[in-house]
């Protein structure tokens, strides 16, 4: 008995792991998407910038 019952909470902290694990890949996936938006508006801006200083 002492057994099944010591499993018991050891399967619940692999799920709450994986739980965790999974919460991690979505952060770090929406930090990379934002990094990729943050490195597209620095283009526009050099772009801009490169614009500007082909008119003066």
């Amino acid at each position: 008995m002492d057994a099944t019952l010591s499993k018991r909470p050891k399967s619940q902290d692999k799920n709450l792991i994986s739980y965790q694990l999974s919460v991690i890949s979505y952060q770090l996936s929406v930090i990379s998407y934002q990094l990729s938006v943050i490195s597209y508006q620095l283009s526009v801006i050099s772009y801009q910038l490169s614009d500007l200083s082909f008119k003066f």
